[in-house]
């Protein structure tokens, strides 16, 4: 008997909401898949039958993750930018300002996944911005530009001393109007 379409999905959503809500609350080592499947409402067993590991589960909640941040960078962050306005934070808020990142990129998570991002974030600058050769300068940019937008949401997610719309102003001063360096002069000199 097959099972229906809908029911596969919301088992599959059921399993992957509570290793997220576990591996929120303590460290990978500590996860089981017993406790997944028992947070799940399930059986080893189901758990089994979605996914192969807890490395799968993580793997394949990552990579939606990434996904999603990718869609919504090209379709909502980097057009508002470009346009010279602020992109519409609520339609951010779930990937940026909510838990997933805050949490994925914290100093006893996966250290791997932030290289991860990393790399999608240049490969969404570089099909955006359209800058195909990429030569050894433009590599060096974008690993620039993309390791300081990651270390100020990775201090804002640690510190939270500033505003939503604070962080995400001083993103877009650093991306779209100056280097940190004459952002740094020009505040002195006010």
């Amino acid at each position: 008997m097959k099972k229906q379409p809908e029911i596969t999905e919301k088992t599959r959503q059921n399993l992957l909401d509570a290793y997220w809500c576990l591996y929120r609350e303590k460290p990978q080592a500590e996860i089981t898949v017993q406790k997944v499947a028992d947070k799940a409402g399930y059986n080893r067993s189901t758990f089994y039958a979605y996914f192969n590991s807890l490395q799968d589960i993580h793997k394949q909640m990552e990579k939606r993750l990434l996904k999603q941040i990718e869609d919504n960078v090209t379709q909502i962050l980097l057009p508002a930018i470009m346009n010279g306005g602020m992109p519409n934070l609520s339609k951010l808020y779930p990937y940026f300002a909510g838990d997933y990142l805050r949490v994925m990129l914290k100093d006893n998570s996966d250290s791997c996944f932030a290289g991860r991002l990393k790399r999608v974030l240049r490969d969404v600058f570089i099909q955006f911005l359209q800058l195909q050769p990429v030569d050894k300068k433009t590599e060096y940019i974008l690993e620039f530009i993309v390791s300081g937008v990651l270390a100020v949401l990775t201090r804002w997610y640690d510190k939270a001393d500033l505003a939503e719309e604070e962080a995400f102003e001083l993103v877009d001063t650093l991306l779209r109007q100056k280097t940190p360096i004459a952002y740094f002069a020009q505040k002195n000199s006010t």
